[in-house]
């Protein structure tokens, strides 16, 4: 049987298919798929003709079958794929299939959210999957699934957001989250965040403005009065670091200036927090600080 791969696109003329597909690591297989209606020419959203989808061993066709709307197909290197079914008609859902070679499912989970992406473990042992904005508790969530055990490991909002790809490490019951622009950052297998530090430096490193005084503002909020000077140090530093950002934005400076004159409050330097909270109106006369700043003269009279 003739198979022709070309770039990310694969035609099988003896099954009239043509579609997207990937392989293995090992370069065994290869998955391969269509979101259309074959039969009807009808592709992308559509409310019924199931798409096809066929698992390859070189030119041998190990199995086929169908889902609504098949998408991200993976492979891994024992011959156990997955799919994002994006599901037919309208509204916010999607379902993560995971099937052995010879297509029986191992199982599948439905999101009441789109799925964004997916990835798969070399082994086959594991699977993730990310969805995309919803209201619901599906909503920019990241989830693993044990397909050893045929269950799903857990679901969280991943701090990190989105990622572009992963990488399974079973021997260290880690999951990395690839980014693009900012690197790695590792899960744990059940689902604790290994990587703070590194995440925090990397926004800071490629954030804007407004992202390092989030930042900043989130350990003003969590400084205890018994923190120590280095605690509050490393806040201002933040602060230094925000301000040094491009912004052609006098408000986004002024919320930063302001930012530091509440630490200087929470500090108890009151001369300082007056000091900041001037500074703060000049660059925006609504910075939101007049009224503080006033209790603060008053009281420091």
């Amino acid at each position: 049987m003739k198979i022709r791969y070309d770039n990310d696109f694969v035609t099988i003329p003896e099954l009239d298919f043509f579609g997207q597909y990937s392989r293995s690591e090992n370069g065994v297989y290869a998955i391969a798929w269509c979101d259309a209606d074959l039969s009807s020419g009808a592709g992308g959203h559509r409310a019924k003709g199931r798409g096809p989808f066929v698992l390859l061993r070189g030119e041998e066709i190990i199995t086929s079958g169908s889902l609504q709307r098949p998408n991200d197909g993976k492979v891994a290197n024992n011959g156990v794929f997955i799919f994002n079914d994006w599901m037919f008609g309208e509204g916010l859902k999607g379902t993560f299939c995971a099937f052995s070679p010879n297509g029986a499912e191992i199982l599948s989970h439905r999101f009441k959210a789109n799925l964004y992406n997916n990835g798969l473990s070399k082994d086959g042992e594991f699977a993730v999957c990310q969805t995309a904005n919803s209201e619901t508790n599906d909503g920019n969530t990241l989830t693993l699934f044990d397909l050893g055990r045929r269950s799903l490991a857990w679901q969280i909002e991943p701090i990190t957001g989105w990622a572009k790809s992963y990488e399974f490490d079973p021997s260290k019951q880690e999951l990395a989250l690839v980014y693009e622009e900012l690197g790695r950052f590792r899960y744990s297998f059940r689902g604790e965040f290994l990587d703070s530090d590194r995440w925090e430096h990397a926004q800071i490193e490629s954030g804007d403005l407004d992202t390092v005084v989030r930042i900043a503002r989130e350990k003003i909020e969590k400084l205890q009065p018994s923190a120590s000077p280095g605690d509050a140090r490393r806040i201002f530093e933040l602060l230094e670091a925000a301000l040094s950002k491009d912004t052609t934005w006098p408000a986004e400076k002024a919320y930063a200036v302001r930012t530091r004159g509440e630490l200087f409050e929470k500090l108890g330097d009151t001369d300082s927090a007056i000091a900041c909270y001037e500074e703060a109106l000049k660059l925006s006369p609504k910075a939101g600080v007049k009224k503080k700043l006033a209790s603060l003269k008053k009281r420091s009279a």
